[in-house]
């Protein structure tokens, strides 16, 4: 589901947004991690698991590196999450690339070239940096999954970026007021987006192509 297709913009888009104007503060953030789940479902179906086990892999990291008073266990258990994550990443990516290259030397190896998931590498990268995040600035309470979720999943940046420090919208993961002001304001800088994406990107992307 693309930004810019007529499915997101006239219809999951609006719903989500009018949904969670209208819901009560105790459901919006759940709403937003379904909202999320479906827009990457809608463009990931084989591999939709993949992304829920990586939040949890850096969910259950990310309390131990918060809850431990070991130094020695906190820079063990980043590396070793940190190695993990990537490993998923190079696999996924580059398992093609490099049994290509090793049959060179080896002889014919029997290994298919992984399907490569939506986003892999946008939701990775936001967990590791979502590790160093508590690994440098541990949070005073231990964030709940759902709360890591949302952080990680929240459908705007999810597939595409930016990657988001934790530490700088904690609080708006909690509690968040809606404004006029606000939604002014975030309309405006959507729209503007959206019209360098369609006017200017998508022109001289076909000219890349060409």
């Amino acid at each position: 589901m693309l930004f810019s297709s007529v499915t997101f913009l006239f219809f999951f888009l609006p719903i989500v947004l009018l949904v969670h104007l209208f819901l009560g503060k105790e459901f919006r953030n759940i709403f937003l991690i379904f909202a999320s789940l479906i827009f990457y479902f809608w463009a990931e179906q084989k591999l939709f698991f993949l992304l829920v086990i990586s939040v949890f892999i850096a969910f259950t990291a990310g309390n131990i590196i918060i809850q431990t008073k070991s130094q020695i266990v906190k820079k063990s258990t980043l590396i070793f999450s940190i190695i993990l994550l990537v490993s998923t990443i190079i696999y996924y990516k580059y398992i093609g690339f490099l049994t290509t290259n090793l049959a060179y030397f080896i002889g014919d190896i029997n290994i298919t070239n992984a399907i490569l998931p939506v986003g892999i590498s946008f939701f990775i990268f936001h967990e590791i940096s979502y590790l160093v995040d508590v690994y440098k600035n541990p949070p005073k309470k231990n964030p709940g999954f759902l709360e890591v979720l949302l952080y990680i999943c929240l459908f705007p940046q999810l597939i595409a970026g930016p990657i988001i420090i934790y530490s700088e919208i904690e609080k708006e993961l909690k509690h968040r007021n809606l404004t006029v002001e606000k939604m002014v304001l975030g309309f405006r800088r959507f729209f503007i987006g959206l019209s360098k994406k369609i006017l200017i990107a998508n022109t001289l992307g076909v000219l890349v192509d060409n």
